[in-house]
């Protein structure tokens, strides 16, 4: 029996997911470090910040280390973070005004 040259769409496509993983580890791996440069978190904290961060940034095409800078002028990562002006989170969003 001949071999088929058709290619194999799933196996291109499984190849395919598998390299965005890894891409996508890399890039949380980086930001991971990028934050422990600004701030000691705990290990388990500092990866899901990565992560989030990570996401969020390649989505809306931003610089990590911008959004690193953000939150660490803002709130230096709390989470539980209130100015005085009503300002929330790490971000310091204000709800009266978003």
């Amino acid at each position: 029996m001949a071999k088929s040259n058709k290619l194999d769409l799933s196996k291109i496509n499984e190849l395919h997911q598998k390299q965005i993983q890894t891409q996508l580890a890399d890039a949380i791996k980086k930001v991971d470090e990028a934050i422990y440069e600004v701030i000691k978190l705990p290990n388990r904290e500092r990866m899901r910040f990565a992560t989030l961060i990570t996401l969020s940034c390649k989505k809306y095409e931003i610089d990590p280390r911008i959004m690193i800078s953000i939150l660490k002028v803002e709130s230096d990562f709390n989470q539980k973070a209130i100015s005085s002006t009503g300002d929330y989170s790490v971000a310091q969003i204000n709800f009266k005004i978003w």
